[in-house]
């Protein structure tokens, strides 16, 4: 390589990492060319490196905010009110469609998933009595129900609020 080569790149770099600064959305666009033209020794190493690493962080976040309202919908469904409407329904249905639909993308979180259910429950157990305006003791402190519980669907054309119900351990 020349010294000409060299300055080419490192020019091509310093465009980029000024481009990932100026205009997010351009650097995306410039880097997924660079990676298939197979152009690696010009790719923004330094900002890719990072924005991989914070894909990873943001699939961590969504699952947790996901759980943490699943099971905030589950707790004033169960020991509030057992009157959902049909949009209480279809925020426990999509939710909990969140989850499995990143479990699926993402198996290995499924361990992460269950490391923060427990947290997540108490954090539910305050969201729940705050939106109810209940006492916190509306709640129990121990779950009824666990990770893997939650995230079963209905396959047999059972009505959502039965496999609520059959959420819960009797």
């Amino acid at each position: 390589m020349t010294s000409t080569d060299t300055n080419k790149i490192s020019d091509i770099d310093s465009n980029l990492k000024n481009l990932y600064e100026k205009d997010y959305y351009k650097w995306i666009h410039a880097t997924i060319n660079l990676l298939k033209e197979g152009k690696l020794e010009q790719l923004d190493r330094e900002n890719l490196i990072e924005e991989i690493g914070d894909i990873g962080i943001r699939e961590k976040e969504e699952l947790d905010n996901n759980l943490r309202i699943l099971i905030t919908e589950l707790l004033k469904y169960k020991y509030y009110s057992k009157d959902l409407s049909g949009m209480e329904l279809s925020k426990i249905s999509t939710y909990q469609r969140n989850i499995i639909r990143t479990l699926e993308d993402s198996p290995s979180l499924m361990e992460y998933l269950e490391e923060i259910f427990e947290e997540n429950y108490q954090l539910a157990r305050e969201y729940a009595a705050v939106e109810t305006d209940s006492p916190l003791e509306t709640f129990p402190i121990k779950s009824q129900f666990s990770a893997k519980k939650i995230l079963q669907r209905n396959r047999k054309g059972h009505e959502i609020l039965k496999i609520i119900e059959d959420m819960f351990i009797n």
